[in-house]
Order: C-alpha cells, then sequence, then structure tokens
C-alpha cells in the first residue's frame, strides 16, 4: 500500500484504450481511486471528494471520449505539469500513454508510485 501525502497533488496515470475499453478502463480506474484513498488516515468519503485531504487528479474523469489522442495526450501533460508526483495504476506497463507520463514525470523530476491492487 502507498502512503499519500496530503500537502502534494497526486496524477493518476491508467490505460484508457490501449489495454481493453475505454469503459473497462474508466471502471477499474475508479477502483484504483477507491482503494488507494480508503487506504490513507487522511480520507473522508467518495460522496464528498471536495473533503479529501488527498489530491488525486484523474484524466480518464476529466479528459473528454471524443477528443483525437494527439490531443488528448496533450492535455494529459498539462494535467501532469501541475503534480507534485505520479501514481502508476492499472497495466500500465501496456500502454503507450502510460509510458510517455511515466517518461515526462521522470524527466521533470515528479516522484513516481506504483499503485498494485490487490485482488481478491
Amino acid at each position: 500500500m502507498i502512503k499519500l501525502d496530503p500537502t502534494k497533488i497526486y496524477y493518476l496515470s491508467h490505460p484508457c484504450t490501449s489495454v481493453g475499453t475505454m469503459a473497462e478502463n474508466k471502471w477499474h480506474e475508479q477502483e484504483c481511486v477507491d482503494a488507494i484513498l480508503l487506504s490513507q488516515e487522511d480520507y473522508v468519503c467518495r460522496d464528498h471528494p471536495g473533503d479529501n485531504k488527498i489530491k488525486l487528479v484523474r484524466p480518464l474523469a476529466v479528459i473528454p471520449e471524443y477528443l483525437p489522442e494527439d490531443e488528448a495526450m496533450a492535455r494529459c501533460m498539462s494535467l501532469l505539469a501541475a503534480c507534485d508526483a505520479i501514481i502508476m495504476c492499472g497495466d500500465w506497463e501496456k500502454s503507450k500513454g502510460c509510458k510517455s507520463e511515466l517518461g515526462q514525470a521522470k524527466n521533470w523530476g515528479l516522484e513516481v508510485l506504483y499503485y498494485e491492487q490487490v485482488v481478491k
């Protein structure tokens, strides 16, 4: 389990379409978010995300699905630039976009965390 710092902003990198469908990836990304937040001391409630102390930037939740891939990735990189750290989750190793985000995060000197979801 990873411990997140409430003074930092975290970018959640998760495949979009390279592994599975958009719908499947959005569902799995939400599962990752729920598990990560539930494991944190300062987690409040999914129904009141503004009250949470942990700040997660979630491109799959905010970037429109209809955008061409290059424009979507440009927006992802803009979001990443505003963050202190990146969390790699899902099958990120199989995603060209996730690997690009990881490379850029390393270039910018961002903290890199890897989230492995435990399947029961």
